[in-house]
């Protein structure tokens, strides 16, 4: 859960995947931004990361953010040079982080 939001400060990109075909029947992946939104990118301290290996998710980073459709195997979070796998989202928060979602993801 999200101890303090501190506002949404970090600019982010959210990339989708898109396959290019090449000269010999494949493709090659390639990655454009779609959006860039606003949102809090929060490390995670080590008892957070203890328990997110017992959910057999290896999440390194929570993104907290405005409610937005996301999908995991296509998209992922880029923020400057860093990037970010989604790994699950939780939608939404409770109490007073209501009206935002919190995006699990591994560097």
């Amino acid at each position: 859960m999200v101890e303090t939001l501190g506002g949404l400060r970090h600019r982010v990109e959210v990339q989708d995947a898109t396959y290019v075909s090449d000269s010999r029947g494949g493709f090659t992946e390639t990655w454009a931004t779609s959006s860039t939104i606003w949102a809090d990118v929060i490390p995670l301290s080590g008892r957070e990361l203890f328990y997110a290996d017992l959910e057999s998710r290896k999440v390194t980073h929570r993104i907290v953010m405005r409610p937005r459709s996301l999908d995991a195997q296509k998209q992922r979070i880029m923020f400057g040079d860093r990037l970010f796998k989604i790994q699950y989202v939780r939608d939404p928060l409770p109490g007073a982080m209501r009206g935002y979602i919190e995006v699990m993801v591994t560097e």
